[in-house]
């Protein structure tokens, strides 16, 4: 990663807390990074590290990026910094933790802080998070062990309750928003923004893979399965491609657009504006009451995308259910043929 120039905005107050409690030398031994995806944890997690271990740090706490730790951090070489994080999707196994373990039980080389940096720790094993339990009850002295969640529910209770939490939540849209109109290659933010769910990393990194948005195919596909036109499973297999949570996110915003249409009497500022036409059609045919149903179901469908095994069964219970309040009540759309 980068080294930043400035901190994001909503990124400052916490940034604030947490050097308020290390000039009054109160960092706590574990801490647990915890916020949605796309919001800046990892780097606010770097940011954290390089001040640490800096030997010039700046007057607001942040490291001075040009002494030899901050070289190193750049690098990647420091011997006072060890990260761990999943590989290619895989869980963490107890094997690196083991690892961390032993450079954590050594001494600092420089004299200063020891950091372990565990990335997606929520993707530990059991027997990797087991493993985990004895440094976090006896840590040693200038230790951090730094554990970066977007699901921190996922964490065993045993880890949770021996770390102190600090959440970093989505920003004020307004201040993603000017976050994101600085930066040169970025155009339509408000349009990217709302596809990353609010959370402004997620979307620059959407902006630079030059990635589609997909929205306007999803709504198609949720007209003709209401219209009996296409099958559910298939569709599915579309949105596991896309990501289930992503996938199941950007239904429940159409969903959400929907219900607002119907019970609104007065024009009604949507999620999606660019797609009010189609959701119009759609949510013309359907009662408010299933559609708040429905909504729930997609809820708990998003809950359990985060740990579901099979996106791909998750995503056809949910478009099937769309096939059936369709069937129910949206007939006059076209109706589900059976």
């Amino acid at each position: 990663m980068q080294r930043s120039e400035s901190m994001p905005p909503w990124l400052e107050a916490p940034w604030r807390r947490l050097q308020e409690r290390r000039t009054g030398d109160r960092m706590p031994h574990a801490l647990l990074l915890a916020g949605p995806g796309g919001v800046g944890k990892a780097l606010f997690a770097r940011e954290l590290a390089e001040a640490l271990l800096c030997t010039a740090p700046r007057s607001d706490g942040r490291a001075c990026g040009a002494c030899r730790a901050c070289r190193l951090i750049d690098a990647g070489s420091h011997p006072d910094l060890f990260r761990l994080e999943p590989i290619e999707g895989r869980a963490i196994p107890i094997e690196g933790v083991r690892a961390l373990r032993e450079v954590l039980a050594l001494r600092s080389q420089y004299g200063g802080w020891r950091i372990a940096w565990i990335a997606a720790a929520e993707r530990m094993t059991s027997a990797a998070a087991n493993a985990l339990l004895k440094t976090l009850e006896e840590p040693g002295p200038q230790s951090l062990l730094l554990l970066v969640s977007d699901r921190p529910d996922l964490l065993p209770a045993t880890v949770r309750s021996r770390c102190q939490r600090l959440v970093l939540p989505i920003p004020p849209r307004a201040q993603a928003l000017g976050w994101l109109a600085g930066r040169e290659e970025v155009t339509e933010a408000e349009r990217w923004l709302t596809l990353a769910g609010g959370a402004p990393f997620a979307a620059l990194e959407r902006i630079r893979s030059g990635a589609v948005d997909p929205r306007p195919e999803l709504v198609q596909d949720l007209a003709a399965i209401a219209a009996g036109r296409a099958d559910p499973l298939v569709a599915a297999e579309r949105c596991a491609a896309r990501g289930a949570a992503d996938s199941l996110r950007w239904i429940s915003s159409c969903v959400m657009d929907m219900i607002r249409l119907r019970c609104c009497r007065q024009p009604v500022a949507l999620r999606n504006p660019d797609l009010r036409e189609p959701l119009q059609r759609l949510a013309a045919g359907c009662p408010p009451e299933r559609l708040f149903h429905y909504l729930d179901r997609l809820n708990a469908g998003g809950r359990e995308a985060q740990s579901s095994i099979n996106d791909q069964l998750l995503l056809e219970d949910v478009l099937i259910a769309w096939h059936e309040l369709a069937a129910g009540d949206c007939g006059a759309r076209g109706g589900i043929r059976r």
